[in-house]
């Protein structure tokens, strides 16, 4: 029997090897870190790290993040690819917050199948997150001509990349909000516990 793939498959057999060719530059290096982004340390020292980022690269260190994703295998619940989400929202949201970057990009794989989303300060303590494109990546090499297909989609969201700025300054100081770790959103986004209400929902 056939034993599907897990998250640590699917990342290097699947999003890594179609991604990174397409994101990373000479300026910008796709990552898997194993660690908190500084946009979420220089808040709160709890660990909750994207399972990708994408990072500036300053000389020989790593500067702001332009880019955050989130994976799970097709076997995960709903349940869990909508706390991904809120995820995003929060790592895009500090993100925007910490290096007044005009947007943020974010993605959530599913499986194959990849969400790209933008997310933007567009008033007064006011972040939306919008829905750029669904890309369903190739599994195997016959599937290999989703990437042609795709090409637009995958050309818009490098144009986003490298036409990105920054908000202008008097706009972020009246508009921008601290990030609130409430113990009701905490409750929410806990993976622990098995038994608790359900407030998030997915497709």
């Amino acid at each position: 029997m056939k034993e599907p793939l897990g998250e640590h498959d699917i990342i290097p057999l699947v999003i890594d090897l179609i991604l990174r060719p397409l994101l990373s530059s000479g300026e910008r290096r796709l990552r898997w870190p194993e660690i908190n982004t500084d946009e979420r340390t220089c808040r709160t020292k709890r660990v909750q790290r994207p399972d990708s980022v994408l990072n500036d690269i300053d000389s020989l260190a790593f500067g702001c993040s332009r880019l955050f994703g989130e994976v799970k295998p097709d076997a995960a619940t709903d349940r869990l690819n909508a706390i991904d989400l809120l995820r995003l929202s929060r790592f895009a949201k500090d993100a925007i917050d910490f290096s007044r970057a005009k947007q943020i990009i974010t993605f959530q794989a599913v499986g194959p199948l990849i969400t790209f989303y933008l997310s933007t300060l567009i008033g007064d303590g006011t972040y939306t997150m919008a829905e750029l494109h669904t890309i369903e990546l190739p599994a195997c090499i016959k599937e290999i001509s989703k990437i042609i297909e795709n090409i637009n989609r995958f050309y818009d969201i490098y144009l986003r990349l490298e036409t990105m700025t920054l908000i202008d300054s008097d706009f972020w100081e009246h508009n921008h909000r601290e990030t609130n770790d409430t113990p009701f959103m905490d409750k929410i986004m806990d993976k622990s516990q098995r038994k608790r209400f359900c407030m998030v929902h997915f497709n």
